[in-house]
């Protein structure tokens, strides 16, 4: 009987070499075993150059295992965990931490969006009892790829230490402690690396490890003591799964003779580029926007018909000879196939042909392409602040910061940053619900912000905001000469902002004065419906500029919000990462940064923007043309937003 092909993120498809490894017995305290021991402790702390900073602590059983062996053992008792979860393997880390009685918090970003590290620079700013921070490498929820490095920044900028749960990416993501600091790094020996279930494993940075002795909640699952006794005797502590670590280094061999990392990653996107292209020929479509998705599983809508049901079709595919996994998000119903294995894009190939095939016999067909939309682009709806006027999108927060302070309360200018893009007024709320701000509003006032205490804000908030954005009106390098270029291709300029009309009707005579004029400007307050995330001023931006075809509107903005907008309008979306709120920095504050620091900053913005379902991200408005481009090229072959 030949085995089945696994799709899943591990266990996984391996080599006849690695199963043969398995043949030969060892014994558990053997000098022979514990130099194999050795040997893969050195390799693997080798995979992420950590030298003599770091070491190698495998552990018996699953990846959750070592998980919880490294909280409970790196995070002091009386410490704190702040979680930065979008998925089911964040919220695992922090059930454990709490199952183990160590305080912990969680920064929910939900199943679609990556973590923000504006939004990690916040929380570590407002709560000093803060001591680690976990976080999930690539979501194995939906595939989303976390922004390592950016975090990572803000994490040791702020003097805390990381805990990385690299689990489906080890070994096929790039990941050195010369890039980005941790303290601990987790995986296990059954993703990435390809062998068989039943070792986990923590590269600790030395120096933090030897400060954790005697925190561990568990006997079993203590590093510290873990470590200190294979340092002294070359052994496990308790019955090793001698089988599994002897796979485990012959999947090594292999790993290393096949070109390591970069080797590895290279597979796995020829394998996740056929799955997502042959899962689209035959009508289905993958969850996440490629920018953001890592090639190690990929989320897959279920068709919408009546026919679906995941359990019989599981059954069908796996009489094909092929093992998928059923999704495991909350929202919407997916299905998962992995990329990962020892596979190529032949095999993948051979799956889509099982789904394409068990589809058919359910009596699932395949969705009807749409026409191509005639003349590409026929209207672009521009946010303001940070997309086409104040780089760095100094107006709003700046003056959300002195109206605070007028009632006692000082908030920073990350914090004023976080709800960016939305009506101002629900700008306040949200601020006020922010726990560092709740805090010190509950501190100075006695009580929770409430809805009047809003209303008092932002009727301070306003006339300041009336007085100074004239100073912020200066358009970004680009936005005339792009507009111009815009409106000789015959595309419609629209515009809609988190502003209300009182300061729309300040900003837009001193932008025209600098020859920034648009066909249509929708106000945060000009409809009933509200503003953003909603669609419905974008929406009206289609009905004024007398738009025939919706897909052929792009939405560009800085913010989550507004990129929120674009899609539930269903409008093609582009970020802007370098001049908006995502960097918030000042124009020549960016270009005095060192070129490594600006791409890092590019990155981490543009990661944002791309979790939130950006089609394209562009560094600022100039870029814009390329991307229109591109959406041109893709209305041309009959694609949707």
């Amino acid at each position: 009987m030949q085995a089945p092909l696994l799709l899943t993120p591990g266990p996984l498809t391996t080599t006849a070499r690695t199963k043969n490894a398995m043949q030969y017995d060892w014994g558990s305290w053997d000098g022979d075993f514990n130099a194999l021991t050795a040997r893969i402790g050195s390799r693997l702390v080798g995979i992420i150059d950590g030298g003599d900073d770091y070491v190698c602590v495998p552990l018996q059983g699953s990846g959750t295992f070592a998980v919880e062996a490294a909280i409970g053992t790196l995070v002091p008792r009386d410490g704190k965990l702040l979680v930065l979860a979008n998925g089911a393997y964040g919220k695992r880390m922090a059930q454990l931490a709490a199952v183990m009685g160590r305080r912990v918090e969680v920064e929910d970003f939900g199943e679609t969006s990556a973590v923000d590290p504006a939004v990690v620079r916040a929380r570590l700013a407002a709560d000093p009892h803060i001591t680690h921070v976990g976080v999930i490498h690539c979501e194995t929820s939906t595939g989303i790829l976390n922004p390592l490095p950016a975090i990572a920044a803000e994490v040791g900028a702020a003097g805390r230490a990381l805990v990385i749960d690299a689990m489906s990416a080890f070994g096929a993501l790039p990941l050195s402690c010369r890039e980005l600091a941790f303290d601990a790094v987790i995986g296990s020996s059954n993703k990435c690396l390809e062998g068989v279930p039943g070792m986990g494993f923590v590269l600790v940075r030395r120096a933090a490890l030897e400060q954790a002795e005697g925190r561990a909640h568990s006997l079993s699952l203590d590093l510290h003591d873990q470590w200190r006794y294979m340092h002294r005797t070359g052994q496990w502590r308790y019955t090793p799964p001698t089988h599994v670590v002897a796979a485990f280094d012959c999947a090594l061999d292999q790993y290393e003779e096949q070109g390591g990392q970069p080797a590895r990653l290279a597979r796995y996107s020829a394998n996740c580029k056929a799955l997502v292209e042959g899962l689209a020929a035959i009508g289905l479509r993958s969850f996440l926007p490629a920018e953001v998705q890592a090639p190690i599983i990929v989320t897959v809508y279920a068709p919408d018909h009546p026919n679906w049901n995941f359990g019989e079709f599981y059954r069908r595919v796996k009489e094909h000879g092929v093992i998928l996994y059923p999704g495991k998000l909350t929202a919407v119903e997916t299905f998962r196939v992995g990329c990962i294995g020892a596979i190529e894009p032949a095999d993948i190939e051979r799956a889509v042909a099982a789904v394409a095939t068990v589809l058919g016999e359910m009596g699932i067909s395949r969705p009807r392409r749409a026409a191509p939309c005639e003349g590409g682009v026929q209207a672009v709806v521009f946010d303001w602040a940070g997309t086409m006027v104040d780089f760095g999108s100094f107006a709003p927060t700046q003056v959300l910061i002195d109206a605070f302070e007028g009632f006692g309360v000082r908030i920073s200018l990350a914090e004023a940053r976080v709800p960016m893009g939305l009506a101002k007024w629900d700008h306040i709320q949200a601020l006020g619900r922010q726990e560092g701000v709740a805090q010190r509003w509950q501190q100075r006032f006695g009580a929770p912000m409430t809805d009047s205490d809003v209303d008092t804000l932002y009727s301070a908030f306003l006339p300041l905001q009336v007085e100074r954005v004239g100073q912020y009106s200066a358009p970004i390098a680009g936005a005339v000469d792009v507009l111009a270029a815009l409106r000789a291709q015959g595309v419609k300029i629209g515009s809609c902002t988190g502003y209300p009309r009182v300061v729309v009707d300040r900003l837009l005579p001193r932008a025209a004065a600098d020859g920034l004029v648009v066909d249509h400007v929708v106000a945060t307050d000009d409809l009933p419906a509200g503003g953003r995330p909603g669609p419905w001023m974008a929406l009206d931006n289609v009905v004024a500029l007398g738009v025939t075809d919706v897909r052929a509107c792009v939405k560009v903005d800085d913010t989550v919000p507004g990129i929120a907008e674009g899609l539930a309008a269903g409008m093609w979306t582009v970020g802007v990462a370098l001049s908006g709120n995502e960097v918030g920095l000042a124009e020549q504050e960016l270009a005095a940064l060192p070129q490594d620091e600006r791409e890092r900053r590019f990155d981490a913005a543009a990661a944002t923007l791309r979790a939130a379902g950006a089609h394209y991200v562009i560094g600022t408005i100039a870029d814009l043309p390329e991307a229109i481009a591109r959406i041109d090229a893709r209305l041309a072959r009959g694609e949707r937003p």
